[in-house]
Order: C-alpha cells, then sequence, then structure tokens
C-alpha cells in the first residue's frame, strides 16, 4: 500500500501509456497512419468524462473564503475557474484544466485543517497549474510520445511478434511514464513559484509542511525514487519557496 500510494502517479502513467500504445499499435497496422486520431479521440472523450465525473461526484465550495478566492483568481488573471471541495479527510488540493470545467479541488481535510494564509498558498500554487494549462500539456505529451513510438514501431519492427510487441511497448511504456513524472515535477515547482511570485509562499509552504505531516500519518510514504514520482521532494519545495521570497 505504502509503495502504491507514492508512485501513484508513475502507475498510472504507466497503465494510460501502456493502453494508448497498444490502441495506436493495432489501429497504424490495421488502417495506417492516416488514422491515427482515433486514439486522441478516445482520450479526449476519457479525460472530458472523467472530469465531469469528477464535479459531479463533488460540491462547490460555499465557505467563508470562497469570496476572497475568487477574487484573487481574479488578481492572477485565471478567469473562469470554479471551487469545490472533496469528501477527503487528508490535506490535498487539485487542479482540473479541461474547459468548460476548470475547477480547482479543496479536500474537506484542507478546509478544515488549514489557515487562511495556508488554503490561499494552495488556491495560488493551484492557480499557477490553471494558468500554465498543465494537466492539458501532460496529455499532449503523453498522446505525442505515444504516437510516435507507435509509427517507430511500425517501421522498425514490423514483423516483431505479439509478445515482442508486447515486450517492446512496456519498456516504451516506462518510459514515458518516467518523460511524464519529470515534466510534472518541472510543473510542480512552476506552480510554486507562481504562488511565490505572487505574495503567497509563506502559505503554501506552510500548506506543505501540514499536507506532509498529514499524509505521513495516513501510512504515505515520502523515501521514493525520485525518477518514478511525479512530484518533487517536499524539502526542495519548501527550500526553493523561503529562497524566492
Amino acid at each position: 500500500m505504502r509503495f502504491f500510494r507514492a508512485y501513484t502517479l508513475a502507475v498510472a502513467y504507466f497503465v494510460a501509456a501502456t493502453i494508448i500504445l497498444i490502441l495506436t499499435n493495432w489501429i497504424l497496422r490495421r488502417w495506417g497512419v492516416i488514422m491515427f486520431w482515433i486514439t486522441p479521440a478516445i482520450v479526449l472523450i476519457y479525460v472530458y468524462l472523467e472530469s465531469f465525473l469528477r464535479i459531479l461526484t463533488t460540491k462547490p465550495y460555499e465557505g467563508s473564503l470562497r469570496a476572497k478566492m475568487l477574487s484573487s483568481l481574479k488578481k492572477f488573471d485565471v478567469l473562469g475557474v470554479k471551487l469545490h471541495c472533496s469528501r477527503s479527510t487528508l490535506i490535498n488540493a487539485a487542479a482540473s484544466n479541461w474547459p468548460p470545467m476548470r475547477t480547482i479541488f479543496f479536500t474537506d481535510g484542507a478546509l478544515s485543517k488549514s489557515n487562511e494564509k495556508e488554503l490561499m498558498g494552495a488556491l495560488a500554487h493551484e492557480a499557477g497549474h490553471q494558468k500554465y494549462y498543465h494537466s492539458i500539456k501532460r496529455v499532449v505529451w503523453l498522446l505525442v510520445l505515444s504516437t510516435v513510438l507507435s509509427v517507430m514501431n511500425i517501421y522498425l519492427v514490423p514483423r516483431t511478434g505479439s509478445l515482442d510487441l508486447f515486450v517492446i511497448v512496456v519498456a516504451e511504456a516506462i518510459i514515458i511514464a518516467m518523460v511524464v513524472c519529470a515534466i510534472c515535477r518541472q510543473q510542480e515547482l512552476a506552480a510554486d513559484a507562481f504562488s511565490t511570485k505572487h505574495k503567497h509562499g509563506q502559505g503554501l509552504a506552510g500548506f506543505l509542511q501540514k499536507a506532509r505531516a498529514d499524509w505521513q500519518e495516513h501510512g504515505y510514504s515520502f523515501n521514493v525514487v525520485r525518477a518514478f514520482s511525479g512530484y518533487p521532494s517536499m524539502e526542495l519545495r519548501i527550500k526553493k519557496i523561503k529562497h524566492k521570497q
């Protein structure tokens, strides 16, 4: 369980890359390069469905900080974003970039265990993800890498058997997962920098420290191989935030 929690993003991107590669390889070998668009279309349908269901299973945030948060989002020039809260006792926040369902989520744990300064710091961080469309860029990278490798497979290993092709696909999926996780780590640092730029670094550092303690208490391991993690170390993030203040 600790392993799964520590490498959740890496596992998710590995599974996604494997499925996309298998699907793309099959489509390209059956119908040719002209039909490559089928995979992106399926992925986009899935992404929008997942975003829609996520909004349906959470509720709009109507707490005392709502007006202040919306005002801050306008100052950040991050418009058209909804605020929602999810039923989780863990301290966490997240962002979904997909229009017209752009949303920032706070867990009930974050709202109940964090003070105003910390929540505004976390809001600025998630606003950074919204400003730079980070989740959209990750999906684009996933699709581009998968498509390029699938096209290469057709020309480099045209007569390989099904088992050999599967081994190649798994190896490629591991590489893609590592690349996308590296992009995720850079995006987290960019969102931290956005929060610090808008004078919310101290609050964000406090939010991260509380989140770390809370997740450790619930069995989350931070002793990970960084290449297979979607997040930089908390120590590095807090150090960079304090350095930029």
